[in-house]
């Protein structure tokens, strides 16, 4: 089985207009609600190759709702840990020709969790069959959580059996790094700020690979974007 982790998902408001002009009216020609977060992208992913899944995180109010219908309805299992403020929705406002598009985003921060709800969800953790499952565990974290959420998350579930692949940049790739998961696959700049290091080089980027798989960590994969 494979399990995602995505503990601060967005329902993604994507707004299409011929152009967007600013301190203007602008005519909207579409729009679509879209349920995303790094973890819930896997899950959709996996979905298509026709294999199962299962999207765990948090969820809140009428914006959670809706992604878990939007889920639900494109055949991804969901086993979210319910918390008492609204799930973010971003705005992406899609504008012009195929050739001459752009696209806005208006990112939302995100709801905070409180204490309790984060025990909740380690509890669910512990719930589920992890015996030589994955977990997949990306994106970012969400307010409230200890800033040490994904070494928690990686170490518990390791515990149980099952393999983490963390995909995080920063502070929560550094802390998941701690609990030694099984795979992790930061991009190029993600792995520099987790390090602290320029990596301006191939052998560079190689070298701390290869210390990172002697610390522990069996798959380093590392992507140029």
């Amino acid at each position: 089985m494979i399990y995602t982790v995505t503990l601060n998902p967005a329902l993604d408001h994507f707004i299409d207009v011929d152009d967007l002009s600013v301190d203007d009216a602008n005519r909207v020609k579409s729009e679509c609600l879209y349920a995303g977060g790094k973890g819930i992208d896997v899950s959709r992913a996996l979905r298509h190759l026709g294999s199962d899944s299962m999207a765990l995180g948090f969820i809140g109010g009428h914006n959670g709702n809706i992604m878990v219908d939007l889920l639900k309805a494109e055949g991804v299992n969901c086993y979210f840990t319910p918390i008492s403020r609204e799930t973010r929705r971003n705005i992406i406002i899609c504008a012009g020709a195929e050739r001459r598009r752009t696209q806005t985003m208006l990112n939302a921060p995100g709801p905070s969790a409180t204490r309790v709800e984060w025990r909740n969800f380690l509890s669910h953790l512990k719930l589920l069959d992890l015996r030589d499952a994955y977990v997949v565990v990306s994106g970012s974290l969400c307010h409230g959580v200890p800033a040490d959420a994904y070494r928690q998350i990686v170490a518990l579930v390791q515990a149980h059996g099952a393999r983490a692949v963390l995909d995080a940049d920063g502070a929560c790739l550094r802390e998941g790094l701690k609990a030694k998961p099984f795979a992790i696959k930061p991009n190029l700049n993600e792995l520099r700020r987790a390090l602290g290091k320029p990596l301006r080089t191939d052998a560079e980027v190689v070298a701390a690979a290869a210390a990172l798989n002697r610390s522990g960590v069996e798959i380093v994969l590392i992507s140029r974007g």
